[in-house]
This record gives structure tokens, sequence and C-alpha cells, in this order.
């Protein structure tokens, strides 16, 4: 192992003078640091500092509190954060910042909103990345001078609140959801890869009779086709049937076997379904 002898200033502004063999604790961010003859660079990962926000709605250029940082999200309605500085400045090349949602779900949007440098980039770009007592961690690389995805756990399952824009129909065929018709929607995201659950009762199918309903996976582009077996009830006779994503699209296409048309009937549809799909 090699030593060598240096003095410790601790400090909140950088030492002037004679700099050899000088190590400076910035008091300021948290982080050892030590003069190339060019400036100082970290010569160590940063004390870790905790840090709690309660702010909602959409927050760009969030700023941290050191170069890794702890942060507490305890929101009482949705956050969306979109990327971070560091005690108002530009993050440093590998400057970390875990964050743990305490209450309410936090959306963490792809390259939008804040500073380009201060960009947030995922696994996922085409919706938000989000968590429900959940966690993430970012470091920063200042190569392309965005804070990148390295973990993403989402915690419990987030459920989509009903529309009805979200139940269509292929041809001229309607499909006509109420609020007490979805049972369950709700998804689970882990890397690029969702888990999509939903139970749709007593729902009408109306129009001209066609081969898909279609309920919709709002805020996420899906990559390929990806079938699977559902439950269905059409006019009152249950089966078997298919639920597909559909590559390009943001909605799962649900089908009788053999693609045979659905049947008119008020109150006598019912879908069950899970599918596992990729979004881009």
């Amino acid at each position: 192992m090699t030593s060598f002898d240096a003095s410790l200033a601790i400090q909140s502004s950088a030492p002037t003078g004679s700099l050899s063999n000088i190590i400076w604790f910035d008091t300021v961010n948290l982080i050892f640091k030590y003069n190339t003859g060019a400036g100082w660079i970290p010569l160590s990962g940063a004390v870790q500092v905790e840090q709690t926000t309660t702010s909602t709605g959409t927050q760009n250029d969030f700023d941290l509190n050191g170069h890794n940082v702890l942060l507490r999200c305890n929101n009482a309605s949705l956050l969306t954060l979109t990327g971070f500085t560091v005690n108002g400045a530009t993050p440093l090349h590998g400057s970390q910042v875990t964050i743990v949602g305490i209450n309410a779900q936090v959306n963490f949007s792809h390259q939008a909103g804040s500073t380009a440098a201060n960009q947030l980039f995922n696994f996922i770009t085409s919706g938000p990345t989000p968590i429900l007592l959940g966690s993430v961690k970012y470091i920063y690389d200042g190569t392309t001078s965005r804070w990148r995805l390295v973990d993403h756990e989402q915690g419990k399952w987030i459920s989509i609140a009903f529309a009805a824009g979200d139940f269509t129909a292929s041809g001229s065929m309607t499909w006509t959801v109420a609020s007490g018709d979805q049972v369950t929607r709700k998804f689970y995201i882990k890397g690029r890869c969702v888990t999509y659950n939903a139970l749709i009762n007593t729902s009408t199918v109306g129009g001209v009779v066609s081969t898909e309903l279609r309920v919709a996976f709002p805020g996420y582009t899906m990559v390929d086709t990806m079938r699977c077996p559902c439950s269905i009830s059409d006019n009152g006779v249950q089966a078997i049937g298919v639920a597909d994503s559909v590559a390009s699209a943001s909605h799962i296409r649900v089908l009788k076997v053999a693609s045979v048309v659905w049947t008119l009937s008020t109150d006598l549809t019912f879908v069950w379904f899970t599918n596992t799909f990729e979004v881009s």
C-alpha cells in the first residue's frame, strides 16, 4: 500500500495558497477533494445525507443537499421529478441519489422538464418510471451529462383510475364500460417489463360486431406482441380468450378464440386478463 503525508483542510470554500499535499473536505458538498493543478476533483464518495421532501406536482431541477443523498419523498399526492441539481449547481460525475417513496406515487420523467444537464435517463423512455412505496437509485454520468437510473423497485402495484375512453373496440363496434364495471386495473413495472392486470364485469358491447375489445395502457408504448390466455364471458357464455399486447400501440386487445366476433349484449360482457409485455 502506498501512503503519503497530507494536510486536511475542513472548510466550506476551496483552500488557497500552496496546494501541495492538501486534502480538502468540502463541508458544503460533504466530499473529500484533491487538487490536480487544474482544479479540485472528488477523492472519494461523498458522505450520504438524508433529505425529506413533501413537494407535489411536477418538480424540475430539484435541488439535492449533497452528492450522495437519501431522498425521502413524503408527498401527499402525485410527485413527478424530472432532474436534480446539487446545492444549486450541476452534479459531479459519480454523484448519486437514492429515492424512497414514503406515501403517495412518485414518477420520474425521461429526459424532460429539467435543464438538459440535470435530466434523468431511465430504462423506459415512452412513459414515466413510477414508484409507490418503492425506491430508485440514480448515478450521475459526467460523460453524457445525465442522471442514469441504475436500480428501480416499484413497491406496490399501481392502480389505473377509471376512464371510459380507455375502453374501445375494433371497426364500428363499441364497448361501454361504466366505472363500477372496472373491478381491477393495475400494473407493475420491473425494468422495461410490465405486468398488467384487469377485471372488467357487466360491460356492454354495441354497434357493428367485430373481433377486438381494447383496454388502454395509457402513457406507454408497447414493443412487440405478447399473447396470454384470458377468461371471458360473451353474452353470458364463459370461455377462454386471448389478450395481446400490440407492437407500437398502447392497448391490450382481447379476442375470442379464432377471432370470432363478439356478441352484442347489455351488461353481459366480462373480461379478465393478466398480460406481461415490454414497453419502450
